[in-house]
């Protein structure tokens, strides 16, 4: 991995990988670090305030971002390279009839 640091290298990882310890040493080492992360893994700052679905939460120190986001089910998100930013998607949702929102550009694209 060594010789991957410091070159402008954009890491995503599950939720087996993500931790704010790993993320801050990729910060430290000039890379950044996106992925779903556990609510519960150490060093996670406290997003406990209940959320409606499409509402956000999120804290941030230094380069580091923590954000939870509810759709059907809370989900946890860390990351160096995002900022707070809830952008339109285009898509109408059926169900409500209001657009969709992406909670960061990159995720409707890590799976493909």
């Amino acid at each position: 991995m060594k010789p991957f640091l410091g070159n402008g290298h954009s890491l995503y990882l599950d939720n087996w990988y993500v931790s704010p310890h790993l993320f801050a040493y990729l910060h430290q080492e000039k890379t950044n670090a996106c992925g779903t992360v556990k609510n519960n893994r150490k060093g996670m700052p406290d997003l406990e305030c209940v959320l409606d679905r499409g509402e956000t939460q999120y804290k941030c120190s230094n380069k580091l971002l923590a954000l939870k986001w509810k759709d059907k089910r809370e989900v946890f998100i860390l990351t160096t390279m995002h900022y707070s930013e809830v952008n339109g998607t285009g898509k109408i949702d059926k169900d409500t009839g209001e657009e969709k929102r992406n909670l960061i550009a990159f995720w409707t694209t890590m799976n493909t």
